[in-house]
């Protein structure tokens, strides 16, 4: 009896955990997908990149390098720098997506620049999202599915156990 009663126990943690991870995905997916989306209705106007770097291995496994892209703008005649890519930009660049963003982008380069209206200063090169973002939004929330579902139905077998 014990043991069917720390067994529910434990598939109620990993519901919990598995609930809890769910909630802090969808809120950083949220935040990602809707601030990428208000920047799509930004204002535009040019800009020069004025550096590329790439900078400090990063990550785990050292592989990855953040890439620093600065460029200037004017907005009714007010300077503004920044260094924001995108909503979708990770600062902590795979090989791949930091040779994309070296090759994408070059020192005295003109650019589009996507500038918040209300807020000026903040502004990004690049809207909307890649596909990559939304495959990996669907499979980390199909994952988390699965998991509360494994949880749910263990839960239920213990209970017809124990009700036994």
């Amino acid at each position: 009896m014990t043991s069917f009663l720390m067994l529910g126990a434990a598939a109620i943690a990993v519901l919990a955990m598995a609930g809890s991870l769910l909630v802090s995905m969808v809120s950083i997916g949220s935040t990602i997908y809707h601030g990428s989306i208000a920047a799509a209705k930004w204002e535009m106007t040019g800009g020069e990149i004025t550096s590329v770097t790439a900078e400090k291995a990063c990550g785990r496994s050292g592989q990855r390098r953040e890439v620093v892209v600065a460029y200037r703008y004017s907005v009714n005649g007010a300077p503004y720098t920044n260094d924001w890519v995108g909503f979708d930009v990770d600062e902590c660049a795979s090989p791949r997506e930091a040779d994309e963003l070296l090759g994408a982008y070059r020192r005295g380069a003109f650019t589009n620049v996507f500038y918040n209206p209300d807020n000026p200063a903040q502004a990004i090169l690049r809207t909307g999202l890649k596909s990559e973002t939304y495959i990996a939004g669907a499979l980390s929330l199909l994952w988390m599915v699965a998991a509360v579902y494994w949880a749910f139905r263990k839960w239920q077998r213990i209970q017809r156990r124990v009700m036994t």
